[in-house]
Parts: structure tokens; C-alpha cells; sequence
């Protein structure tokens, strides 16, 4: 894509007009970037970027109907190759999942050094063509960590699912044990509570219990317990012998 080494052509992409203008401004300072498209929304933005094919993206996460991260799931899906750098208003959350996906970003009101620093990294670190596993890794730790909503007796809980430690079974009820020895009973039982959780991080290891597998220290086969650990704090359940072999497995 990136045939001239003196021109990168770029896409900006947000729904507030003067945050467009702030970064396209900041953009002609550098008379290596070619600005192709400005974008005001998600669904534009696919398009552009199909028509266009640019080196670079600054990419909005927070716009109506298709966000930032939906437009990059649309960007996958076509098959394309760019480099993305997210524009954001600080969020705790949605940089943290941005850092481990290894994608660069800028917090907003936008700096010419900070945006600087960044053409300077996308020229001289030349990256590779890996968007698609940036992508799963990104929408993995988005997944892992958003909060799941949760009715109990009096009202509802809501919950980051990296919290959970693990799920019993109290008839017709479940209990969440999370964060550091907190639990809240739920009112749903475990089948309809793993439903809720995401599949690739929590097992069902009896009729019992569901655990969170990322807190997973130990599985003892003869006592058929396994050994969760979150802070120093240790938790034993009893396992079912069929559910050995698939946290083995895991």
C-alpha cells in the first residue's frame, strides 16, 4: 500500500466536525500525508476505506450506529490491510483493550507532538501487515472485559467477567464470587448463568460450578479438585471426572 515512501495517504474518521478539522489541521503540518477522506460516521467510513485503500486511519471509537471498533470488524471482514490509530476521549477501559491489541492511539484534544510521535512510529517501525490478529485481540479483551448485567433479589449487578472468579450452584439461584472474596447471589440458575459469560474463558466443571479458567492454578485427577488462585487467595472445587479432560484441554 505504502509504494512512496514521501506519501501516506490517510482517512480521518469521526462524528464531531471540529474534531475532524482539529486533526486534518494538525495533518498539514506534515507534508508527507496525503489526506484522501474525512469521514462523519462509521458506515461512511467502510466505504471510504474500501474506495481508498490508505496507509493510515485515525479512527473515533465513541459514534452512533457502527463505533470505531465495529468499523474495524467491517475492515476485517473485507480483507483489508491498514494501519489504525484510534482517537478517543479518555477511557480507562477501551485504552487499556487498545494497548494490548498493540494498536497506537491518540486521546483527544489531539496534540501535534502526540500526533507527531505517531507518523514517526508508523514510518520508522514500517508495521506489518497484522491488523486481522490485532483485531481478535482487541474484540478478545473487550469481550473478556465488559460489563455483563446480572438481576438479583432487589435489583441488578453489573460486573466486569475478568472479575468472576468462579460460579456455584444454589438451586434455582446462582452465586458470583468475584473481585477480591466478594459474592452476590444472582437470580438465575448456573445453565442460564453460563450463557451469559463468555465461552472462551469459563467451564463448567461440575453440576455445580463454573469457573473462570484465566484463575486456573491447579487440577488435582485423583481428588478431582482443581485449585483457583486470584491475589493470593485460594479456592478448591470439587471436579467432575469428565470435565478433567477438558481443562486439560483448554
Amino acid at each position: 500500500m505504502l509504494q512512496n515512501p514521501k506519501s501516506i495517504t490517510a482517512i480521518i474518521v469521526d462524528d464531531e466536525v471540529d474534531a475532524v478539522h482539529i486533526v486534518e489541521k494538525l495533518l498539514a503540518a506534515h507534508s508527507e500525508i496525503e489526506l484522501v477522506g474525512k469521514a462523519f460516521d462509521g458506515a461512511e467510513a467502510v466505504k471510504l476505506i474500501i474506495q481508498w485503500l490508505p496507509d493510515l486511519v485515525f479512527l473515533d471509537i465513541q459514534m452512533p450506529d457502527l463505533d470505531g471498533f465495529e468499523v474495524i470488524k467491517e475492515i476485517k471482514r473485507h480483507g483489508i490491510q491498514t494501519t489504525v490509530i484510534f482517537v478517543t476521549a479518555y477511557n480507562e477501559f477501551a485504552i487499556e483493550a487498545i494497548r494490548t491489541a498493540a494498536f497506537d492511539f491518540l486521546v483527544k484534544p489531539v496534540k501535534p507532538d502526540e500526533l507527531h510521535n505517531a507518523i514517526t512510529r508508523f514510518r520508522t517501525e514500517q508495521p506489518q501487515h497484522d491488523l486481522h490478529h490485532k483485531v481478535d485481540q482487541l474484540l478478545h479483551t473487550l469481550e473478556k472485559n465488559k460489563k455483563l448485567q446480572f438481576n438479583t433479589r432487589t435489583g441488578f449487578v453489573l460486573l466486569n467477567s475478568s472479575d468472576i472468579i468462579y460460579c456455584a450452584s444454589d438451586r434455582n439461584y446462582s452465586i458470583i464470587y468475584y473481585g477480591d472474596q466478594k459474592k452476590e447471589v444472582v437470580t438465575c440458575n448456573l445453565a442460564t448463568l453460563g450463557d451469559l459469560l463468555p465461552k472462551e474463558t469459563f467451564r463448567r466443571i461440575s453440576r455445580f460450578a463454573i469457573i473462570n479458567s484465566d484463575y486456573l492454578a491447579k487440577v488435582d485427577r485423583k481428588r478431582r479438585i482443581c485449585i483457583l488462585t486470584r491475589n493470593g487467595v485460594n479456592y478448591e472445587l470439587d471436579v467432575s471426572r469428565e470435565s478433567i479432560l477438558g481443562l486439560e484441554q483448554r
